[in-house]
């Protein structure tokens, strides 16, 4: 994840060896998830024989399905509540403060 130009750019691996990038704008919500399973690592052998056959493939984005998605069926203001109240006093007055509101809402 990098910040370029006011927009966020997001790398995401696929299963196969596929990756895709993202460029998204602000403001933005980024969901990160580890992976299942530990990354392995390959023997660096293995790594210059695949350097030597492999082809990498480019896929244009056009080629997927990009229809599906979170769909949002209403934005709302959450309802403004009562408020807090500040508990003030020594340990010992707190704590007999939060026993007589937990009391009156009836919380045993």
């Amino acid at each position: 994840v990098a910040l370029e130009n006011g927009k966020v750019m997001a790398s995401k691996e696929y299963p196969g060896g596929l990756s895709a990038v993202m460029e998204v704008a602000l403001p933005v919500v980024l969901g990160i998830q580890v992976a299942e399973e530990p990354p392995r690592y390959v023997a660096v052998s293995k790594v210059r024989q695949s350097m030597k056959t492999a082809t990498i493939e480019e896929i244009e984005a056009g080629e997927f399905d990009l229809t599906g998605g979170p769909k949002i069926d209403r934005m709302y203001q959450p309802e403004v509540g009562e408020g807090a109240e500040i508990l003030e006093g020594d340990l010992d007055e707190v704590a007999d403060k939060l026993i007589d509101i937990f009391d009156d809402l009836g919380v045993r």
